[in-house]
C-alpha cells in the first residue's frame, strides 16, 4: 500500500498507487478520491528561473511565485468533488508541484489523516495540514461530522469595555497623504516548522543547539520526503552497503544549478581497492 507519483521529464506525469490485499485503515472510508495538486507559471521556465530564481537580485533563493494552483491537471475556481453518496471518503493529495507548499482544509470538517507518504499511520485528527513538494498526504473525512456553526474551544469570548473621555473636536489639518506604509515582503521564513518532527530516525528543527543524538529510534515517522526549514538541519540514518559516490539531487536543473546538490561518498577503501581514482578535477569540487 502507497501512494506514490511519476515523473518523467516533461512528458509524463501522474499519481501511482499500489494496494494491499487488506488495506490499512480501509475499515475508516467508503471511496476515496485522488487529489493531484501542482503549481503553474504562465511564462516557461527558462525564462522565469534566469530572470529571478537565479538572478543576483535575490541571494536568498525565494522561489518564484506561481501564477495559478493546478489540480489533476486542470485549473478550476470552483473545484468540487463527488461522493457517489457516501459519507466517509478518503482524500489522496499528491503535491506534484516544483516549488510550492499547499495547506489543505476543508470548512466545517475534521481530517483524519491516515497516511503519510507511503507509511499508513494511526488516524490523527486536525483541522488542516502543510503539504510541501513531493509529498503525499492521504486522509479521510466524515460528512456527518460537518458543523457550520463551529466554534475553536480555546476561542476567547468576546469582552466589550466602554471607556468615557473628553476629547478636542477640533480638528487639524496636516500635510501627510498617506498613512499606511507601503506594502513590503515578508522576506522571514514562514512559521510552519516551529517543532522537532521525528521521521525515520531522522530529526530536524530550525534550532542553533540541536540535540542531535536525541532521536527516537523505536517509535518514528517514516517518510521518503522531508522539508528542511530555513537555517534548520537534519539527520538523517540510512543502511550504507553499496560502494559508489553517490548523488543527492532534484531532476529539476534549476535546483542544481542553485547549489541543491550532495555528493556521499560510500566505502571510499573499498573503492581504492577495486582501482577507483580521484581526478584532478574531481579533487577541485571537494
Amino acid at each position: 500500500m502507497a501512494t506514490i507519483w511519476i515523473n518523467i521529464e516533461k512528458r509524463l506525469i501522474g499519481p501511482l498507487i499500489i494496494r494491499r490485499q487488506v488495506e490499512p485503515n480501509g475499515q475508516l472510508y467508503d471511496t476515496e478520491r485522488i487529489l493531484m495538486v501542482s503549481d503553474w507559471y504562465n511564462v516557461v521556465a527558462r525564462r522565469k528561473l534566469s530572470s529571478w530564481y537565479l538572478s543576483t537580485n535575490n541571494p536568498d533563493g525565494i522561489e518564484p511565485i506561481p501564477d495559478a494552483v493546478v489540480v489533476n491537471g486542470k485549473f478550476s475556481q470552483s473545484l468540487f468533488v463527488t461522493t457517489s453518496n457516501a459519507t466517509r471518503i478518503r482524500f489522496r493529495i499528491i503535491n506534484a508541484a516544483a516549488f510550492s507548499m499547499f495547506t489543505v482544509s476543508i470548512d466545517g470538517l475534521p481530517l483524519h489523516i491516515i497516511e503519510l507518504d507511503q507509511t499508513a499511520v494511526v488516524s490523527c485528527t486536525v483541522s488542516s495540514f502543510s503539504i510541501n513538494a513531493a509529498q503525499r498526504v492521504s486522509f479521510y473525512v466524515n460528512l456527518n461530522e460537518f458543523n457550520d456553526t463551529f466554534v475553536p474551544p480555546d476561542l476567547l469570548p468576546i469582552k466589550s469595555v466602554y471607556i468615557r473621555f473628553r476629547a478636542d473636536v477640533e480638528m487639524y489639518p496636516v500635510d501627510i497623504r498617506n498613512y499606511i506604509a507601503p506594502y513590503a515582503t515578508q522576506y522571514l521564513p514562514y512559521p510552519i516548522f516551529c517543532n522537532p518532527l521525528y521521521l525515520a530516525t531522522l530529526s530536524f528543527a530550525p534550532s542553533d543547539y540541536p540535540q542531535a543524538e536525541q532521536l527516537h529510534s523505536t517509535s518514528y515517522l517514516k517518510r521518503d520526503v522531508v522539508s528542511v526549514p530555513a537555517s534548520g538541519w537534519a539527520k538523517i540514518r540510512f543502511l550504507v552497503n553499496n560502494p559508489g559516490v553517490w548523488l543527492l539531487n532534484c531532476q529539476i536543473d534549476c535546483h542544481m544549478d542553485a547549489g541543491l546538490i550532495l555528493a556521499l561518498i560510500v566505502g571510499p577503501k573499498q573503492l581504492v581497492a577495486q582501482g577507483y581514482t580521484v581526478t584532478v578535477n574531481q579533487l577541485s569540487f571537494c
